[in-house]
């Protein structure tokens, strides 16, 4: 017997269901577009043979085709790029697999990517800089490039 709580919440099911299809996957350019969220912290150690220190670099990101990062575990290309401000010399790591199951493919979300190895210019007790970032997708399409905040490197171990 169908009674009329039964019958509400039957009707609200559906209801639910019929506007969640309707709902469009977001939309986002082929090519990525990151932001840079933030360091892990702001002040590091000069490598040496006692010190190898570290930090995280937090971007967002979205992709329209969802190719960002690594193609599988077994992929070893690099595609983030870090340029020093300093000496534009250039750093490269890998962003992990975000390709997502199924068949909506455009991603958006954080992505956290540990920077190592710091050197000080010869003749500083401390030394600041900043990195440009970009990335690059599997398609070899450029994101736009941002800037970091300020690091500074302790030069006295």
């Amino acid at each position: 017997m169908i009674t009329v709580k039964n019958a509400l919440v039957v009707m609200l099911l559906t209801g639910a269901c019929g506007f969640w299809s309707c709902l469009k996957p977001p939309e986002y350019p082929v090519a990525p577009t990151i932001e840079f969220l933030s360091w892990s912290k702001t002040t590091v150690k000069e490598d040496s043979v006692d010190v190898t220190d570290s930090l995280q670099l937090v971007l967002s990101f979205t992709d329209g085709d969802g190719d960002l990062g690594a193609a599988s575990e077994d992929d070893t290309t690099l595609n983030v790029f870090l340029i020093d401000s300093r000496d534009n010399s250039v750093k490269t790591y890998q962003m992990p697999r975000l390709t997502p199951e199924g068949s909506v493919k455009a991603i958006s979300g954080e992505v956290t990517i540990t920077i190592s190895s710091f050197a000080c210019r010869p003749g500083y007790e401390e030394d600041a800089f900043t990195y440009k970032v970009k990335v690059t997708d599997r398609a070899g399409n450029p994101s736009n490039e941002v800037q970091t905040e300020p690091i500074t490197i302790d030069c006295q171990n």
